[in-house]
């Protein structure tokens, strides 16, 4: 994940979530939302847009929501050598720089 650092501090960075879809699950106080997002940001070979397909967990009730748990699936990337590189597959033992 060391990959991401310099695109957390980057001030140009942007995530955006556009939930498609709201279901709340009153009785155990568990909601799921899914849609889609969409990350920019500049690397040095250029601008940099990656999306995809989310969905998120909430936790709460009442008016008080806390999320639980994330899932991000990148389903296109534009740009330089980032979107190139094809992500690690196998977690144990991956010796690629790319972080996912």
């Amino acid at each position: 994940m060391a990959r991401y650092k310099h695109i957390d501090t980057n001030p140009n960075t942007k995530w955006v979530r556009t939930p498609e879809r709201v279901t709340v699950f009153d009785a155990w106080g568990v909601a799921s939302e899914r849609g889609q997002w969409v990350g920019t940001w500049t690397e040095p070979d250029g601008p940099m847009v990656i999306g995809g397909n989310y969905e998120a967990q909430w936790r709460g009730g009442n008016g008080l929501w806390r999320l639980q748990g994330e899932l991000f699936v990148p389903m296109r990337c534009d740009g330089g050598a980032y979107c190139r590189a094809r992500p690690c597959r196998d977690s144990i033992g991956c010796m690629s720089s790319h972080p996912l």
